[in-house]
């Protein structure tokens, strides 16, 4: 099967610590939207914080608040939104038992009628976990915790910082 959504987190994955973005990552996702491949932002900030960054992206769909929310930027839709107000979880920084990324991916993949095969999960740290195992392909960028590593299909040798997203881009989908 062909991937047809890529689901990645931000922090980590394809903006470093210092909030730059390595130029061959947004090579990478010029690539997503030019093989009309869907591109989720998935992230555990809240919509209202990072609605910049998935507007400069032109990302599909969103996942934020580690589940609690997903967009469909390309209709405008709340595809779900979570009873935790959003304001809770701001500044409390708490999800519910039930929301989590690996959940919200799995609404949007149905949303969208997708087979888990034809989903790509990349991720960093232990909140991408569930998320990178609901895709049949879960990528961990090489800076990623030795518990993401564990689980996933695929380690990139590059750091986000070197481009480890458009390392995992450039070997599920080929070279531009």
């Amino acid at each position: 099967m062909s991937i047809k959504l890529i689901a990645s987190d931000l922090d980590g994955t394809i903006i470093d610590e210092y909030n730059k973005i390595a130029s061959k990552n947004t090579d990478a996702i010029k690539q997503i939207k030019d093989k009309n491949i869907g591109f989720a932002i998935s992230t555990g900030k809240i919509y209202s914080s990072v609605k910049n960054v998935c507007e400069n992206f032109n990302a599909s769909y969103g996942i934020f608040g580690n589940g609690i929310q997903v967009i469909d930027f390309k209709t405008g839709k709340e595809i779900y939104c979570s009873s935790l107000d959003k304001k809770e979880y701001e500044y409390l920084d708490i999800t519910s038992s039930n929301t989590s990324k690996g959940n919200a991916l799995n609404l949007l993949r149905e949303y969208l009628r997708l087979s888990q095969d034809e989903v790509m999960a990349i991720g960093d740290n232990i909140n991408d976990k569930d998320m990178l195992q609901n895709a049949g392909i879960g990528v961990a960028v090489a800076n990623a915790s030795e518990q993401l590593k564990q689980i996933a299909s695929y380690i990139t040798t590059s750091p986000v910082e070197d481009g480890g997203f458009a390392e995992a881009i450039t070997k599920y989908l080929g070279e531009e």
